[in-house]
C-alpha cells in the first residue's frame, strides 16, 4: 500500500501538474484547478494511512496471559481477590477480540476501495463536467465521514485490546499506585490518528471554497456551453472507437466466465442417455407443442398417463416435485431382484427425459447404475436435488451413495459413496468408504475400510464412536511436535490432531482403520475435506509409531506416546432457535438438550445440567428505558467485565453458587432481547471459547 501511496504521489506531480499547466494559460485557473484535483489526491492519501493503521489493529496472544488465565481457572479464589482489590480481569476476551479486528480490516479495506472510486469519480464527475456539483460535493463528504468512522472504530478497538491483556492490566495498576495513569498516556498515542481525519475536515470546507471558485471563474457559462458542444462532437466521432472497446471488454468478460464455469465443473461426471430412454422420449415427443403455460400437474398427469400406457408397471412415478416447478422423477422396473436401476428425472419445460448411467457410479454386471430404494431430497440453496441410494449386496458389503443432481445443465456428481447413510436431527449424514491397503501386508493382502463422515454439503463431521479414546504427543520426523486424539470402536478410528506451533485451533481431521494384525492406517483431512496425508503403522498399550506421508509424498518416521494432559479440543455441534414471537434467534449447543419453552412464546431455556445452561427472552420496552438504562442496572453491581455500545451491552460476573454467567442485552425495534450463558467455573477455558461464536451475531 505505501508503494502504491509513493506511486500516486509520483504521478500527481509528474503528470497532473504538468498536465493543469499545459490546459491553462492563466494563474488563477491554474491554481483553482490544482486545489480541485489536490482534494480527490489528498483524499486517497489520508484513506490509506487510516486504512494502513485500521489494518494493523489486531490482537497479539502472549502466553504470559494464557498462562495467568489458567492458573486463575485453576484457583478461582485467587481470580476473584485479584479482581476486587485491584480491578484486573484476569478472563481474556481474545477470541471476542480477534472476531472485532477481522471486521474492522474487513470495513477498511472496503472503505479504501470505496475512496479510490469516489475520488475518481469526482475527478473525472468536476474536470469533464460529468456530475452536479452538489453531487460532486456530497461524495466529497461522505468519504471524509467514512475516513473518521473507521479512525473511530480503529481507536476504540486499541483501546479494547490494551485495556484486555493481563500484563498491560498489571503495569496499568502499578502505574496508578505510583500515581501515574498509563492508560491515559496510550490513549494520548492512539487518538493522535485522529489529526488525520481532522485535516481531511479542514481540507473540505477548503475544497468547498475551491469547487465555488472553479464553476465560478475557470468554467463559465457561456465557455460552458461552448466546450459541451466541442466535446459532443469529439464523442461522436470517437463513437465507433468506444464501441469496439466496449464490445472487446463484453467479448473477455463472456471468456473468463466460460473458462470459469468449465474450471469449476471439471470434475463433474458427465450424463450419458441409453436407448431406452431414448425411445421413452421419442414416446413423448409430442409433447413439444404444448403450452408453457400448463399447470405444473396438468403436464406431469399427461406424460405419466402416456408413459404408463406405453410401458404399464415397468414405470412408475416415484416423486414430484412443484417447489422447483418443472421436474418429475420416475423409477423404471428393471429385470431380475434388482428393484428399479435405473434413474430417470423428466423436465416438464424442456420436454427433455434424461437417464443417469456412469462408470463412476455403482453398477451390476450389466454396467446399469443400481440406486434401488432410494430417496430424493431437495436442496434448496442451490435448487439441486439430492439422492440417495444404494446397489444391493456385494463382497464388500452394503454399499450406498449419495449424488447430487444439477437439474438446469443435467449434470450430476457423486457426494460420497459408502456402507452407510443415517437420519439423524440434523438430517442425512453420509459415510465414504476408502479402502487402503496396510503397510507390512501379508501375502493375503489386507485391507481396511476407512468411513469418512461427512453432511449434504461435503463438510467434515466428527462421528459418535462409543469405544476407547486415547491422547498422544509425540513428534515426526523428530522435529514436528504434534499433539493428538483418537478415538476407537471395533476397528473404526476417529482423531483430530494439531502441530504445537500452530495450536489447538488448527486441528486436521483423521480417520482410519485397524487391521486384525493391529496395523493401523489414518486418513489426514483438512478442514475443506482434501486429503493432506497419512499415519501407516502400530498401535501399542502405550504408542503410536510408523511411517507419515505428507501432502507432498515425502515419508517420514513419526513416535508419539500417550499422554492424558494433552487434550485436543473437541468441537461443539451449534444448533439454532428461532423465537417467532419476537423474530430473534440464537445458536445453542447440541448437548444442551434439556429445552423449556416459555408458555407466553417469549423465551426458551437450554440446559445441560443444573450449573450449565442458556437463557434467552424477549421484553417490550413498556417504559421507553433506553438500553444506558438497562446497562447502569447491571454496572451499579460491579461486575467482572462489561461494556457498553450502540444498542446493545455485555456483562459478565460471579452469580451466588460460584458459577459465571455472560450476558448480553439487545434493543431492537421496541424489544429488549436478552440471552444468558451459564456455565462452571472450572469450565471457563471451554466456554470462553464457545462465547463468541453464539453472542458476536446475536440476535439476528
Amino acid at each position: 500500500m505505501f508503494i502504491s501511496i509513493i506511486i500516486g504521489i509520483i504521478i500527481f506531480y509528474k503528470v497532473i501538474i504538468p498536465f493543469i499547466h499545459n490546459q491553462y494559460h492563466s494563474s488563477t485557473e491554474k491554481r483553482i484547478t490544482k486545489g480541485l484535483l489536490s482534494m480527490s489526491f489528498w483524499q486517497i492519501l489520508f484513506g490509506s494511512l487510516v486504512c494502513v493503521y485500521a489494518l494493523q489493529v489486531e490482537p497479539v496472544y502472549k502466553q504470559t496471559d494464557e498462562d495467568v488465565s489458567s492458573f486463575v481457572q485453576e484457583y478461582s479464589v485467587v481470580g476473584d481477590l485479584v479482581n476486587e482489590h485491584t480491578g484486573i480481569n484476569t478472563t481474556s476476551n481474545f477470541n471476542y477480540l480477534m472476531s472485532e479486528a477481522d471486521s474492522l480490516h474487513t470495513f477498511a479495506i472496503i472503505f479504501i476501495i470505496i475512496t479510490v472510486i469516489f475520488s475518481l469519480a469526482i475527478v473525472i464527475g468536476s474536470i469533464g463536467r460529468k456530475l452536479d456539483r452538489r453531487i460532486i460535493e456530497g461524495l466529497a463528504i461522505l468519504n471524509t465521514l467514512a475516513c473518521c468512522w473507521i479512525c473511530k472504530s480503529s481507536t476504540d478497538l486499541y483501546e479494547m485490546i490494551i485495556r484486555d491483556g493481563v500484563t498491560l492490566q498489571t503495569i496499568a495498576w502499578i502505574g496508578r499506585l505510583l500515581g501515574t495513569d498509563i492508560y491515559s498516556t496510550m490513549d494520548l498515542i492512539i487518538r493522535s490518528v485522529w489529526i488525520l481525519p481532522l485535516i481531511l475536515i479542514i481540507k473540505q470546507f477548503y475544497y468547498h471554497k475551491t469547487l465555488n471558485e472553479y464553476y465560478a471563474l475557470v468554467v463559465p457559462q457561456s465557455s460552458f456551453i461552448k466546450r459541451q458542444e466541442e466535446n459532443k462532437a469529439e464523442e461522436q466521432s470517437k463513437s465507433p472507437y468506444i464501441g469496439f472497446a466496449i464490445g472487446g471488454i463484453a467479448v473477455i468478460i463472456i471468456a473468463v466466465f466460460v473458462v470459469w464455469q468449465c474450471t469449476k465443473n471439471e470434475n463433474v461426471i458427465p450424463t450419458l442417455q441409453q436407448e431406452e430412454v431414448n425411445s421413452i422420449t421419442d414416446a413423448t415427443q409430442q409433447h413439444s407443442t404444448q403450452s408453457t403455460s400448463d399447470t405444473y400437474e396438468q403436464r406431469s398427469n399427461a406424460i405419466i398417463q402416456e408413459l404408463t400406457t406405453k410401458y404399464g408397471d415397468k414405470i412408475q412415478v416415484d416423486h414430484k416435485y412443484p417447489e422447483l416447478s418443472q421436474y418429475c422423477t420416475f423409477r423404471l422396473k428393471g429385470e431380475g431382484d434388482y428393484g428399479f436401476p435405473y434413474l430417470l428425472i423428466y423436465d416438464l419445460d424442456r420436454k427433455e427425459l434424461k437417464q443417469f448411467d456412469t462408470e463412476a457410479l455403482p453398477t451390476n454386471n450389466a454396467g446399469e447404475v443400481l440406486l434401488i430404494n432410494y430417496d430424493v431430497l431437495i436442496n434448496q440453496e442451490n435448487n439441486t436435488l439430492l439422492i440417495s441410494g444404494n446397489n444391493g449386496a456385494n463382497s464388500i458389503g452394503h454399499i450406498e451413495c449419495v449424488l447430487e443432481l444439477n437439474p438446469s445443465n443435467w449434470q450430476i456428481r457423486e457426494l460420497c459413496s459408502g456402507r452407510a447413510i443415517t437420519k439423524n436431527d440434523d438430517g442425512y449424514i453420509a459415510h465414504r468408504m476408502v479402502m487402503t491397503k496396510f503397510i507390512d501386508c501379508n501375502a493375503t493382502s489386507e485391507y481396511a475400510f476407512v468411513d469418512i463422515h461427512y453432511d449434504l454439503q461435503g463438510r467434515l463431521i466428527a462421528p459418535s464412536y462409543n469405544g476407547n479414546t486415547y491422547y498422544l504427543k509425540g513428534q515426526i520426523n523428530n522435529k514436528y511436535p504434534i499433539t493428538m486424539q483418537l478415538s476407537m470402536q471395533g476397528d473404526k478410528i476417529y482423531g483430530k490432531y494439531y502441530y504445537d506451533k500452530n495450536g489447538s485451533d488448527s486441528c486436521l481431521h483423521l480417520y482410519g482403520g485397524v487391521s486384525d494384525s493391529g496395523d493401523v492406517v489414518l486418513l489426514e483431512f483438512n478442514n475443506k475435506g482434501e486429503q493432506t496425508g497419512d499415519f501407516k503403522g502400530r498401535f501399542t498399550s502405550d504408542s503410536f509409531y510408523g511411517t507419515f506421508v505428507n501432502y507432498k509424498g515425502i515419508e517420514m518416521p513419526f513416535e508419539l506416546q500417550k499422554d492424558n494432559h494433552n487434550v485436543v479440543p473437541q468441537e461443539t455441534t451449534l444448533k439454532k432457535y428461532h423465537n417467532s414471537r419476537f423474530g430473534y434467534n440464537v445458536l445453542y449447543p447440541s448437548s444442551f438438550s434439556n429445552i423449556y419453552e416459555s408458555e407466553n412464546g417469549d423465551g426458551c431455556r437450554f440446559s445441560k445440567d443444573s450449573h450449565t445452561c442458556l437463557i434467552v427472552y424477549g421484553m417490550h420496552n413498556v417504559l421507553n428505558e433506553t438500553i444506558e438504562d438497562k446497562y447502569n442496572e447491571y454496572r451499579s453491581k460491579s461486575p467482572v467485565y462489561y461494556r457498553l455500545k450502540d444498542n446493545w451491552f455485555v456483562v459478565s460476573d460471579y452469580t451466588e453458587n460460584g458459577d459465571i454467567f455472560y450476558l448480553k442485552t439487545v434493543l431492537k425495534d421496541g424489544v429488549f432481547i436478552t440471552a444468558e450463558l451459564h456455565y462452571p467455573n472450572n469450565e471457563k477455558g471451554y466456554y470462553s471459547k464457545l462465547i463468541s461464536k453464539i453472542f458476536i451475531n446475536f440476535p439476528n
